[in-house]
């Protein structure tokens, strides 16, 4: 289905409305599969919602589609905020099925009164728009002006920086979506195996008696680099900067001198460097931010704050609030109701940094030698990779 939309419409006019890469995890490849496989379901489809969408119709009554998750559909144009005909006719499909789309801190409707019986929520509650999980995340950090970039470390990895226009580079796959707020954007790179590559290292070497930080704190002893050990953190595939699901995890430069403690650090490092490929493309379309605010599981690690602010150069910032997306869904309820002003207005007088970490300069120049190394790897064997698949 994604290679049928690439060689459907327009590859300029594609990327021009839609300003995203065509990815199997969208939604309009979905929506292709469904009518090419199950073309008895696709008939009955009355109308196309994501989920959170779903749970607000069924709230207010009121059907419609929020901007910043619409943006991840690959059936919006992002500039202007409706529906792109151009994509949609290319394929042969109708905009009936897509309902209006509406502002992120928008209010949308009202609790009626039979979820108001059904739930305890009190009738007539405003019902704001919402927001994707990570422009929620954003809201709920306070990346939300230009400049300003967040790093999240969980199962998977995050770089997201706010923008004031889209910016479309076609190296790397790197996301330009809808920020919830009003008319501004946000570029996003991805790592799929982020916190997972750690996780699948305790639990695959006998270390799940082990807490991660009796792990990481053998780590801590291990100098910069691993003792030349480097962990391509592709246990997925990858998506930024690559895009490749064949891309495959790899020890490179194991001996027998490597124990546990360089095999964790080189796990912290090849996250590092994975996330440091998302912030290369993030200043090739110009963002100039000097620090991230980071959030996430592995954000509880010094170790690894201090490898990810290292190898990027950039001042990692941590915030009073944890947490994230639901804090920033509150604050567009917040400004939906006229609490604040604006989501810059109502971040900024919630959210503040407490803490910082600074990158050790002299671990950074170890890294910028070893990224290149990195870096070399995945076009070296890529042709191992795409053959190793079909033994799987």
């Amino acid at each position: 289905e994604c290679r049928y939309i690439e060689d459907t419409v327009d590859s300029q006019k594609l990327f021009q409305e839609v300003c995203n890469p065509v990815l199997e995890g969208f939604t309009l490849p979905k929506l292709l599969w469904l009518r090419n496989h199950e073309p008895t379901n696709y008939e009955k489809l009355r109308w196309l919602v994501l989920p959170k969408d779903y749970v607000r119709f069924r709230l207010t009554g009121n059907l419609s589609m929020e901007v910043s998750d619409a943006a991840g559909m690959l059936m919006m144009n992002i500039r202007k905020q409706v529906w792109s005909e151009t994509v949609l006719s290319s394929l042969e499909l109708s905009s009936d099925i897509l309902p209006p789309i509406v502002g992120s801190a928008e209010v949308v409707g009202t609790v009626t009164s039979e979820v108001a019986k059904l739930t305890g929520l009190q009738e007539g509650t405003p019902v704001v728009g919402g927001g994707a999980d990570n422009a929620c995340g954003a809201v709920g950090c306070g990346v939300v002006t230009p400049g300003r970039g967040m790093v999240s470390l969980g199962t998977s990895g995050v770089v997201l920086a706010h923008l004031e226009e889209p910016r479309l580079i076609t190296a790397g796959t790197v996301h330009m979506f809808n920020s919830c707020v009003p008319n501004e954007f946000y570029m996003m790179g991805v790592m799929l195996s982020a916190g997972l590559s750690l996780q699948w290292l305790r639990k695959q070497f006998g270390s799940q008696s082990k807490s991660y930080d009796v792990l990481t704190e053998k780590a801590a002893i291990v100098p910069p680099g691993s003792r030349g050990l480097v962990f391509l953190p592709y246990l997925t595939g990858e998506r930024t900067p690559h895009g490749d699901a064949n891309a495959r995890g790899a020890f490179v430069g194991l001996s027998a001198t490597h124990g546990e403690g360089e095999l964790v650090r080189a796990v912290l490092e090849g996250v590092g460097f994975g996330l440091c490929d998302s912030v290369e493309l993030l200043r090739s379309a110009g963002w100039n931010g000097t620090s991230l605010r980071i959030l996430g599981g592995g954000a509880r690690s010094p170790l690894w704050k201090e490898i990810i602010a290292s190898i990027t150069g950039l001042v990692l910032e941590e915030v009073n609030i944890d947490e994230g997306p639901a804090l920033g869904a509150a604050i567009l309820a917040g400004v939906g109701v006229g609490v604040y002003q604006s989501v810059l207005e109502a971040s900024d007088s919630i959210i503040r940094v407490e803490h910082t970490v600074e990158p050790n300069q002299k671990w950074h120049q170890t890294y910028g030698e070893l990224h290149d190394v990195y870096k070399d790897l995945y076009p070296a064997l890529k042709n191992s990779f795409d053959r190793l698949v079909g033994f799987s």
